[in-house]
Formats: structure tokens, C-alpha cells, sequence
């Protein structure tokens, strides 16, 4: 009787366990893909990511020598890919209301110093896509902080 206890808990415990492992291998793999096509994008611009974040389907990174930010984020088929050489930034501010009842998007603005470029939007969360935000806001105010030392340099 302790036998056959003993072999179906091992064989629950195995069935419990088992789509977590794969659940956690389909995550890290999506994530090493996401970070290869940010990698990918920098050295395309002849740049090397010195620090980077990545979260749901989205990555940014910078060059801190070069001065370039590089975003990539990934959605439905469609890829969105963005450098910006922030000699051409004058700011960085958040746009958006980290309340999640809000239901707003959590954006990244980069004002152009010269006044006929459009500013650059780097959208970290939206709605639509994602059902909550999780460390969305973190972010945005970390690579704010992070732009605005790079643009004082």
C-alpha cells in the first residue's frame, strides 16, 4: 500500500511540475530571441548593447560609447525597431498613469532638439496587448533616468 501511495504522488507530482518546466523553457527561449534581435539591431548600426531590460515582448538597450538607444518590441507579426542617437535628444519623459484601472499606455517620449524632427515614442505597455502592467513603470523611470544622464554627457 506505501508503494503504490508513494508512485502516485511521484507520478502528480511529475504531471504538476512538468508544464511548469516547459512553460518556464518557452519563456527563457522567447526572451534569448528577443534579446538576440536587440543585439542583432545594435551591431546592424555597428553599436554593442551595454545595458539592457527586457519584459513581455519588449527590449531596449543602449550603447553608452556610441550614445545610441536601440528598441525592439515584438508583437502579432510585426516588429517595431527603433535607434535613436540621443545627440539629437534634448529630453526624456514618461507619458502615461501607472494605475492599473487607468488603463492607459505607459510611454517613453524623446523630445528632438531641433524643433522639426518628431518626437520619438517608445511604447512600454499598452492595454491592448498586455492584460496588467507588472514592473512597466519601474522600467520607464529607470531608462528615463538612464537617457537623461546619457544626454547630459
Amino acid at each position: 500500500m506505501d508503494l503504490s501511495t508513494t508512485i502516485i504522488g511521484v507520478a502528480i507530482l511529475v504531471l504538476c511540475l512538468v508544464p511548469l518546466a516547459l512553460a518556464n523553457n518557452k519563456k527563457k527561449k522567447k526572451q534569448q530571441q528577443l534579446l538576440q534581435a536587440l543585439m542583432g539591431l545594435a551591431e546592424s548600426h555597428y553599436c554593442k548593447i551595454t545595458q539592457y531590460d527586457l519584459w513581455q515582448n519588449t527590449a531596449i538597450g543602449i550603447d553608452e560609447n556610441a550614445g545610441c538607444i536601440f528598441f525592439v518590441k515584438k508583437s502579432d507579426g510585426a516588429n517595431s525597431l527603433e535607434k535613436v542617437h540621443l545627440a539629437a535628444i534634448r529630453e526624456a519623459y514618461s507619458k502615461g498613469d501607472p494605475d492599473p484601472a487607468a488603463a492607459e499606455k505607459l510611454e517613453l517620449v524623446l523630445v528632438h532638439a531641433g524643433a522639426k524632427e518628431l518626437d520619438v515614442v517608445l511604447e512600454f505597455y499598452n492595454p491592448e496587448v498586455a492584460m496588467q502592467i507588472n514592473d512597466e513603470w519601474i522600467l520607464i523611470k529607470k531608462w528615463q533616468d538612464i537617457i537623461q544622464q546619457a544626454i547630459r554627457k
